[in-house]
C-alpha cells in the first residue's frame, strides 16, 4: 500500500476520533508480571568531580554518554558509567547556568541544556563544544524532537500571549515559537494545581503528541499541524486524587501521586510512569534539621517513601494491559527499553540509576 494511502487512513481515523474522550479500564484482566526492571548502572561518586545530586534531567548523546544535569553545571559519563568531565558553572556568560530544568538529547548526536533563570537553550556536541545559544521565554520541563528537527516544548511562562497555552513547536535554529496549543477552551490556568502547566511529552507518530499533566491521571493525544485535541484517555482510581488544586494545599505530610513520564512505544502502547506513596512510608519519616535551623520531619531516604506504579495503556481502547509496582523511583525515559531514576546511598549521597525496562506484553 503507498505511503498517501497510509497517510490518507491515519487522517480518516484522526477526523473520527476528534475529541473522543476513552475511559481507562481492563483492571480485571490486566497483567500484573508482564514487566520487570533489570538494572543496569549506578552513576555518581560519594565524592570527588562525579559527585551528583538529587536530579531527574537524564539523557543519551549520540555517542552513548550520559548526561547528567544538576542546576548550575553537567557531568557527563561513559556508556560504562565512568565519570568523565564536568561542563560549566554558576553564571550567565556562555556554558554557564543558573537553573538548568531540562537536558534532552536530539535526533543527531547532540544535547540540548534548557536553562529558566539565564532564559535560554544551549546546544551542546558529545565533546562538550557549545555550537548554539538562543532565548526562551519561560521555564522547559520537557521537550521531544520531532522528524523534521523542530522542538515540542512544555513551556510554562509569564508572557500574556503564552499562559495557559503548555505546548510550543519551536524552531531549533533560533527558538522561535512557530505554534502555541495544548489547553482547551475554557480551561484555565491554575495556580492552585501542583506544577501548573507541567507536561510529560512523548511522540504518538508523526503528526501526533501524547502529553499527560503531573498531577493528573488523564493523557491527551494532539494534532502537531493543527493543535487540536484528538482524543483523551481518563481514569477514575482511588489513588489519584481528582482534585490536586484541593490536594496541594494540604498540611499532611503525606506524599502525593504524581506522572513524571510516559512513553508512546514501537507497539504502539502509552507507558506511563506514576510515583506513589509506598505502604510504609510513615515508618522512613525522621526529624532532620534544615540550614535554617528548623527541624523537620524528613524521609531518611527519598525511595523508601515513594514506589512506581509502572502501567501499559492502549490508547485506541484505553485498555490497561499491564500494572505493575515497584519499590524504585523511576523518574524517565532514556529509549524504548531504558528508564532512570535516583537512589542515595547509606550517607545520603544521590545516585542516578539506570535500568532495562523488560516487557512480554505482545
Amino acid at each position: 500500500m503507498t505511503k498517501w494511502v497510509f497517510s490518507l487512513l491515519s487522517l480518516l481515523f484522526q477526523a473520527g476520533l476528534a475529541g473522543q474522550t476513552i475511559e481507562i479500564s481492563g483492571e480485571a484482566t490486566t497483567c500484573s508480571d508482564c514487566l520487570e526492571l533489570i538494572h543496569s548502572l549506578t552513576l555518581g561518586e560519594q565524592d570527588g568531580p562525579g559527585f551528583l545530586e538529587m536530579t531527574d534531567l537524564v539523557a543519551i548523546d549520540g555517542k552513548g554518554q550520559i548526561w547528567v544535569g544538576l542546576l548550575e553545571n553537567l557531568k557527563v559519563f561513559s556508556p560504562e558509567g565512568t565519570f568523565i568531565k564536568e561542563i560549566g558553572r554558576r553564571g550567565e556568560g556562555p556554558g554557564e547556568f543558573r537553573g538548568n530544568t531540562r537536558v534532552v538529547a536530539d535526533r543527531d548526536v547532540n544535547i540540548h541544556v534548557f536553562d529558566r533563570n539565564n532564559s535560554r537553550h544551549t546546544l551542546f556536541s558529545p565533546d562538550g563544544e557549545i555550537l548554539s545559544e538562543w532565548p526562551i521565554l519561560g521555564k522547559v520541563p520537557n521537550a521531544v524532537f520531532l522528524e523534521d528537527g523542530r522542538i515540542a516544548a512544555n513551556m510554562v511562562s509569564t508572557n500574556r500571549d503564552l499562559v495557559g497555552l503548555p505546548i510550543h513547536l519551536l524552531d531549533p535554529s533560533d527558538g522561535n515559537i512557530l505554534q502555541s496549543f495544548g489547553a482547551e477552551e475554557g480551561e484555565h490556568f491554575n495556580l492552585r494545581e501542583r506544577w501548573p502547566g507541567y507536561r510529560s511529552l512523548t511522540l504518538g507518530s508523526d503528526t501526533t503528541l501524547w502529553t499527560s499533566s503531573r498531577s493528573k491521571y488523564r493523557f491527551r493525544e494532539w494534532d502537531l499541524r493543527t493543535g487540536k485535541k484528538i482524543r483523551e484517555l481518563v481514569g477514575q482510581v482511588e489513588w489519584f486524587p481528582p482534585d490536586p488544586a484541593a490536594n496541594a494545599n494540604r498540611n499532611s505530610l503525606e506524599p502525593l501521586p504524581s506522572i513524571p513520564a510516559i512513553r508512546f512505544n514501537d507497539q504502539g502502547y502509552l507507558v506511563v510512569l506514576i510515583l506513589l506513596k509506598a505502604p510504609d512510608w510513615e515508618s522512613h519519616m525522621v526529624p532532620k534539621t534544615l540550614s535554617t535551623g528548623m527541624v523537620m520531619e524528613q524521609p531518611d531516604k527519598y525511595e523508601n517513601i515513594m514506589d512506581t506504579l509502572i502501567q501499559v495503556i492502549n490508547p485506541s481502547s484505553g485498555r490497561l494491559l499491564a500494572a505493575q509496582r515497584f519499590p524504585q523511583v523511576v523518574w524517565g525515559f532514556l529509549g524504548e527499553d531504558l528508564v532512570f531514576g535516583v537512589s542515595e546511598d547509606d550517607l545520603g549521597v544521590p545516585r542516578v540509576e539506570i535500568w532495562n525496562l523488560q516487557s512480554s506484553i505482545r
